[in-house]
């Protein structure tokens, strides 16, 4: 929530959800720069020898351990019940998302 009151003292003009995977994409030179992603508070530690694990590529593990993949309808109500921003929906991939979101009142896609 604190991320979104941010925003609006910030003065956006509406709350964008990414709804489609967070999946990156092969990251080719990334591998090849031997880039990787942590957090981090400074640029200490930003580089490092590791290519890839398990997980994917660096930036591809990062996405995986930051974002959640538990997204559903009712976090757009609630989105709606904690800001007076428009909410738009990015990442509608079928006709019945398409529905579902017009029926909870989006007010964009």
């Amino acid at each position: 929530a604190w991320l979104v009151k941010r925003a609006e003292i910030s003065g956006y003009k509406a709350l964008v959800v990414t709804v489609d995977s967070p999946r990156l994409g092969r990251r080719e030179a990334d591998k090849k720069n031997k880039m990787i992603m942590r957090p981090f508070k400074n640029l200490e530690g930003f580089m490092s020898t590791k290519v890839a694990t398990d997980k994917g590529s660096g930036p591809e593990a990062f996405a995986w351990s930051t974002f959640d993949s538990s997204l559903c309808w009712k976090d757009i109500d609630w989105f709606r019940s904690i800001t007076k921003l428009p909410i738009l929906v990015k990442g509608i991939l079928t006709h019945e998302d398409a529905t579902k979101a017009a029926e909870i009142g989006v007010d964009g896609i």
